[in-house]
């Protein structure tokens, strides 16, 4: 769906023909994280100014489309599934940030309790999906901005509550 949208871009797992410019966005703040749309192959190289203990970050920036939850959510499993085999292989990988909206979906975490809903799962208003993070229910819709980061802690600080 992202890729015949045009929404994957040229380098992300999903590639395909149509994939959208995007223009690289940049953060250098206390993270010491470098965000810019980029890829991991050969054919790119690392942005200028990346010094020592920064981290590349490939930045999806699609905030102005709409993904269903069902697409992201492939799409981040399958660079996770790559960042894995680079990570087997002793080679570098880069973090990932998507920021992205979606049609109105609920999420329900691990912690959820589907009888503490305002209605019946069965008969939901919008598309229900259960997810493998923690939590409880969340509701994401148009105009409200999700921000999905894929990190290696290990190259950060391993503390969840310094990451969150």
């Amino acid at each position: 769906m992202l890729i015949a949208a045009g929404l994957a871009p040229p380098c992300s797992p999903l590639a395909g023909s149509g994939a959208l410019d995007r223009p690289p966005c940049y953060n250098t703040g206390p993270s010491k994280m470098l965000l810019r749309a980029s890829c991991n192959g050969p054919e790119c190289p690392v942005a200028a100014g990346n010094k020592r203990g920064s981290r590349r970050c490939e930045c999806f920036d699609l905030y102005k489309e709409m993904v269903p939850y069902k697409d992201a959510w492939s799409w981040q499993k399958s660079i996770v599934q790559k960042r894995h085999a680079l990570m087997g292989r002793g080679e570098d990988e880069s973090d990932t940030l998507i920021v992205l909206q979606h049609p109105p979906v609920y999420t329900l975490g691990t912690a959820s309790v589907e009888e503490y809903m305002k209605f019946d799962v069965k008969d939901a208003p919008y598309e229900v999906f259960r997810t493998e993070r923690g939590g409880e229910v969340t509701y994401h819709g148009p105009g409200q901005l999700v921000m999905y980061p894929i990190l290696n802690l290990r190259y950060h600080k391993m503390d969840l509550h310094w990451y969150l």
